[in-house]
Order: structure tokens, then sequence, then C-alpha cells
């Protein structure tokens, strides 16, 4: 099984990478940087072994299901919207490991705000900076 730990640490390797491209991603939509999230992780999880499925988009409500256990939800808010995350949690509830990046600007209390959420709604998770003002975190549904 992938674990939460070796999920985060795969994406963000690979994110950190290209972290180029959140320079520009601020004038991107969400959608736009989104795709390109989602297929830099899935070489990243095929390279690293992992069966993948894109199927999850309409059969299960996530964007990629891996070795036919983990249902991954992505989402990516340039904005540095919060809620925007949030309703991923929210429109998803079938997925159980989800990948989000935001823009925490400069004096915001956005990743506060959203980790108290997510331990509040009974997730664990992992967080880091890609960028000075892009976060990563990787969260799942507590068993």
């Amino acid at each position: 099984m992938l674990m939460l730990d070796d999920f985060y640490n795969l994406a963000f390797k690979k994110l950190s990478i290209r972290k180029n491209v959140f320079n520009i991603s601020q004038s991107l939509p969400a959608g736009g940087i989104e795709n390109w999230v989602q297929w830099e992780l899935i070489e990243a999880l095929k390279d690293a072994g992992h069966k993948i499925e894109l199927k999850g988009k309409v059969e299960k409500g996530c964007d990629i299901i891996v070795n036919d256990e983990r249902y991954v939800e992505l989402r990516m808010a340039s904005n540095g919207y919060i809620g925007y995350l949030k309703n991923a949690i929210e429109k998803h509830p079938n997925a159980n490991l989800y990948l989000f990046t935001y823009f925490n600007r400069e004096g915001s209390d956005a990743k506060k705000l959203f980790e108290s959420y997510l331990e509040t709604n009974g997730f664990i998770y992992k967080s880091g900076s890609l960028t000075p003002s892009m976060e990563m975190i990787v969260a799942e549904r507590r068993a």
C-alpha cells in the first residue's frame, strides 16, 4: 500500500524539481496547474512501480487510483483560497489521500487555518514548502 509519507516524499521530490512552474502558476487557472501536477505525479508513481488508473474521475470521484486501493484527490489553489481546498474533501469523500498545493501569501494564516481544519476533521497530514510562497500538504483520513 502507498503510505502517506511515501506519497508525500515522492510528490515533494517530483514537484520541487520543477518548482519554477509554480512561479508562473499564480496567473493560471487552478485547473491548469492541477492538470500539470496530475501528470507529474502519474509519471513519478509509475517510475516508482505503482499501478495507475485514471477511471477514478468518473467511477470513484477522485483524480488518480494507485494500486487499486488508494484514491487520490488533487486540489491546487493558485489564489490561496483555503475554502477551495476544503471543498475537495467535501466533494470527494471517497478519496483516502489528498494532495493540496496553495499559495500562502505573506502575513496569511491560511496554513495554520487549513491544518487546524484537517486535524479537527480527523486527518493526519504532512506539509512543507515547495517555494517560499507555495505550500504542499498530503492528507489522509484516519482509520
